[in-house]
């Protein structure tokens, strides 16, 4: 019968409380990366001033406050498959906390293919959205993704916004 009180946890499994961080900003300076791979240069502007780290596919982009995650791969294009198809590979196989799909829509006209894909996730208690715009061009496959916590996302937008709308691939 309950008791009123909650059970004791161990340290190992009792939730970790989200860290105090300061609340992030829009960049006031924007600088442009530039990636080649797949015989194909990629160039989008980043906001200045970010942690750049490389990674096997591209970049990961940290801004100051370390709530923030703008990410962008090159893939060689997958022979046979549409965009929507690589989505669906992709979504099978996340294991992400809390998972939900927000949205999945095409996005016409932009290079050879392209759709948006937005959901969200927990992580260290609190919970994240993210919109990842996946397209292909030649023999190319792009993804430019974009995370912060879900109260932040709508004003924070923008950097995803101004990277996909200069985008810039030879």
């Amino acid at each position: 019968a309950p008791t009123g009180s909650a059970p004791a946890t161990s340290p190992s499994t009792a939730p970790t409380p989200p860290r105090s961080r300061p609340a992030p900003v829009l960049p006031a300076r924007y600088e442009t990366l530039e990636l080649t791979a797949y015989g194909v240069t990629l160039r989008m502007p980043v906001p200045a001033g970010w942690r750049r780290t490389r990674t096997a596919l591209g970049y990961d982009l940290g801004d100051p406050s370390e709530t923030l995650l703008l990410r962008v791969n090159v893939t060689a294009r997958e022979p046979g498959r549409t965009v929507r198809q690589s989505w669906e590979a992709a979504e099978a196989s996340l294991a992400l906390a809390g998972y939900r799909r927000l949205d999945v829509r095409d996005v016409p006209g932009y290079f050879d293919e392209a759709l948006d894909w937005t959901f969200v996730f927990d992580r260290d208690g609190e919970q994240r959205q993210v919109v990842d715009r996946l397209l292909v061009s030649g023999q190319v496959g792009v993804a430019v993704y974009f995370s912060a916590r879900r109260a932040d996302f709508p004003r924070l937008l923008p950097v995803w916004d101004r990277a996909i709308d200069n985008l810039a691939l030879s």
